[in-house]
């Protein structure tokens, strides 16, 4: 980029990155010494003011009466006055500057389109565009990002000067170790967030069906598994991560009646309690007693002689646990219900009839030893076609692994990310809806990463606790919304009036992205034609190539 107007705005860089093009955009900047810088300036000055005497003393010769230097010289002369001006007097440094423009495309034709395209936002600025002829390679050395300015083209520019080519009205989210969530849609620089250091790293993805929200969350879970060491849980209710988390190896646990999968909900470790507690058991039982009440639907609670017999039963199951901690000691749904049906109490009677179902009848999908493996570092529970009667129960359960790993994580000092997609269901339910609230609250302590997904966020902000859940995060991606959906989500995050036109009428894959105390649009479209768009695509069955 040469010939510089006068006058720029800041926004001539905003211009060229919202091409929508392979582009990239680099500004070479070395300061220089001040005292040189002054040094050299002046010794420019007094080259002109030489140049200046000789053209009067040329025109005095032939006989021009009033002689003046000619308006080129006149103007460079002018410039260069101010320029040492600001040096000297308004604590401004001098650059030797470049701006250099890489463009890239599958044809000749498709170049020179591009090219055409930057050349008319350009010329617009009163800035010319001129390509680099046999330097094609110390250019490329120049523009991409290692530091180094091979090219013979450099500019003396000011501190004032060079920040025009900053466009201060853009909002950048670069931070180290981060994961790429899209494009910042005006500046077109990557969006590079790393949860682990915000305040809250717990978040949200809100957005209609087709959004394009699964994808979004399918491709964080991508780079989480690439760049991290972390353990990782996806909790999916529609099915639609089975095929990402089957291609990363990772194990998929089929939760319905007929699934040849076993979970077992008395799985523990030694450090179950966490910090609180240091035998497990105790906090075992509590659950234990949560988890019948949800599923003989006890609404007022179970009561205190049922609790006291469940109680009882809990720790003679995990007798020889504590005894020997180890896998092959951990009791069974079966072992507790053998158990309960040797107490004598009639409330003990009642729920040995009451659980038979789940135990020795038709559900009992939960009553024996666990039969996958848990230890993957990448756990999917698909739930899809898990029947109505078992939902919260297994959602229970479900809940009671991740808390029962992030636990065990927190002792190993290791981050635990969770996934829960459809998270307006488990939010309906009371039991299912305050672990989900506890967790988001003390799991950030525990080393929890927890990320929730909805298309119903009307029913996610019904609950007081919920909307504060959201107005604490400081991760949150919203894809395009209903008009119906918009109005509460709007009050807890106060956006704007232009933001709420925006979520309405957004692309698929685009949106506004939270993290910390900025909120950014985003672009977090994939190219079509590639392996990962059809890796994580949602879209089963439908034209592979259609943005899900």
């Amino acid at each position: 980029m040469t010939e510089f107007p006068q006058d720029l705005s800041d926004e001539l860089v905003k211009e060229i990155t919202s091409l929508d093009e392979s582009i990239l955009l680099t500004i070479n900047a070395m300061p220089q010494n001040p005292q040189l810088a002054i040094k050299e300036v002046r010794k420019r000055l007094k080259t002109l003011d030489m140049e200046k005497e000789n053209n009067r003393t040329r025109q005095v010769k032939i006989g021009v009466v009033v002689p003046e230097p000619p308006r080129d010289l006149r103007k460079a002369i002018e410039n260069t006055e101010a320029f040492l001006s600001e040096l000297e007097t308004r604590n401004e440094k001098m650059f030797l500057a470049n701006i250099l423009i890489h463009v890239r495309a599958k044809s000749l034709e498709e170049m020179e389109a591009i090219v055409e395209k930057i050349e008319n936002k350009v010329n617009k600025s009163g800035c010319t565009l001129r390509p680099f002829i046999f330097a094609q390679e110390d250019a490329l050395n120049s523009v991409i990002p290692l530091g180094r300015n091979d090219t013979f083209v450099k500019r003396t520019l000011t501190t004032t000067s060079l920040a025009v080519f900053i466009p201060f009205n853009v909002v950048e989210i670069v931070q180290p170790g981060g994961f790429s969530y899209g494009k910042n849609k005006l500046s077109n620089n990557i969006i590079c967030l790393n949860r682990k250091l915000l305040t809250n790293p717990h978040g949200f993805i809100f957005g209609q069906s087709g959004s394009g929200k699964s994808m979004g969350a399918k491709a964080e879970i991508w780079e989480c598994f690439f760049r991290t060491n972390d353990d990782i849980i996806v909790i999916d209710l529609d099915g639609e991560f089975t095929k990402v988390v089957n291609l990363l190896g990772g194990q998929v646990i089929e939760v319905s009646n007929s699934a040849k999968t076993k979970f077992n909900p008395f799985d523990i470790n030694q450090f179950y309690g966490g910090d609180e507690e240091l035998n497990p058991v105790p906090f075992k039982s509590d659950f234990i007693i949560s988890l019948i009440e949800v599923t003989l639907n006890y609404r007022d609670g179970i009561d205190p002689v049922m609790r006291s017999v469940i109680d009882r039963c809990v720790r003679e199951v995990y007798r020889n646990y504590l005894d020997n901690p180890c896998e092959e000691n951990i009791p069974t749904f079966m072992d507790f219900y053998e158990m309960l049906q040797k107490q004598k109490e009639p409330e003990a009677k009642y729920l040995v009839s009451a659980l038979e179902i789940y135990i020795e009848g038709s559900l009992n999908i939960f009553a024996s030893k666990t039969n996958v493996n848990i230890n993957n570092r990448l756990i999917c529970f698909n739930t899809k076609d898990l029947g109505s009667q078992l939902k919260v129960m297994g959602m229970s359960i479900i809940q009671d692994f991740c808390w029962n790993l992030v636990s065990k994580n927190q002792e190993l000092d290791k981050k635990t990310w969770l996934w829960n997609d459809e998270l307006h269901h488990s939010l309906r339910n009371p039991c299912t809806a305050n672990w989900l609230i506890n967790s988001w609250k003390r799991g950030r302590k525990y080393g929890l990463v927890a990320t929730g997904m909805t298309q119903e966020v009307r029913d996610v902000c019904k609950s007081e606790d919920a909307k504060a859940l959201i107005a604490n995060s400081e991760f949150i991606m919203l894809y395009r919304h209903k008009p119906d959906m918009i109005s509460d989500l709007a009050q807890v995050m106060s956006l704007s009036d232009q933001q709420i036109k925006k979520l309405l009428t957004c692309d698929k894959g685009t949106g506004l992205f939270k993290a910390g105390n900025s909120i950014i649009e985003f672009n977090n479209r994939f190219a079509k034609d590639t392996k990962l768009f059809d890796a994580l695509s949602t879209d089963v069955g439908k034209n592979p190539n259609k943005v899900g």
